[in-house]
């Protein structure tokens, strides 16, 4: 059974603030993957693009990610980076690694366009003024 919609929106949104955690790591925007106030009216091909778009990330690059980050604590890792010079433990080192993937997952040129602002805003813009035409 294919998910609606909503279902699919709301999943986006669980996910995002799920991976979201993790961008000041990777050195992302925290707004790179904001979704419209009106997604909902987008055609459900392009929420179902980002939806498996970001499906594959968050339990690919984004689970590679939480999997080391499990390996310390919040607390541990907190102090790692206010104290410094701890970049060669294996834990670091592994981080370093994984985050090379995820970043260039979310930051690719490739990315759907329900995460691209300038094509929706378009796509809201042409769907607004086709219904006044109608």
């Amino acid at each position: 059974m294919s998910k609606s919609k909503t279902e699919m929106l709301t999943e986006i949104l669980e996910m995002d603030e799920e991976v979201r955690k993790r961008f000041p790591d990777a050195k992302i925007k925290e707004n790179h993957l904001s979704l419209h106030e009106d997604a909902h009216d987008l055609p459900a091909d392009m929420i179902r693009e980002g939806y498996k778009w970001l499906f594959e990330i968050f339990t690919n690059e984004y689970a590679a990610v939480a999997t080391v980050r499990r390996l310390l604590s919040e607390e541990q890792w907190d102090r790692y980076l206010k104290w410094g010079g701890f970049e060669d433990h294996q834990e670091c080192v592994l981080m370093r690694e994984k985050m090379i993937p995820f970043r260039a997952a979310l930051v690719s040129r490739n990315r759907p366009n329900l995460f691209k602002k300038g094509v929706v805003n378009v796509e809201l813009k042409n769907r607004k003024n086709s219904k006044k035409g109608s």
